[in-house]
């Protein structure tokens, strides 16, 4: 899992509205290679939360916020949120429960 402890990963049920599988959102951040830092971002990111309130939530400055949504974005080849939010949905059910295969962008991964 590229290092990452399994507690510092947010948890899919934080994410009702895009009704993404616990394993397969690890499966999404795994495949995204994003920090637990930029996990947490992303979790927070797609609730719907803002900037100004991701940033004492991870305890980073605005700006720093800012420059993992931009990391986070080009990732995923998204223009803006709306689109991560479909990018991640639609990676997330891609995925292969059993595989552990998924396509992005057009790519087979692995």
């Amino acid at each position: 899992m590229n290092g990452r402890n399994k507690s510092e990963i947010p948890q899919a049920e934080s994410l009702p509205q895009l009704s993404i599988e616990p394993d397969h959102w690890r499966e999404v951040l795994d495949l995204l290679g994003l920090s637990p830092q930029q996990a947490k971002i992303l979790d927070l990111l797609l609730r719907g939360v803002c900037d100004k309130n991701i940033a004492p939530t991870v305890g980073i400055g605005q700006s720093t916020v800012r420059a993992h949504i931009a990391s986070i974005l080009a990732r995923t080849r998204s223009n803006n949120r709306t689109e991560l939010a479909m990018q991640v949905r639609s990676l997330a059910q891609q995925m292969k429960p059993n595989k552990g295969e998924a396509i992005f962008c057009g790519r087979r991964l692995f």
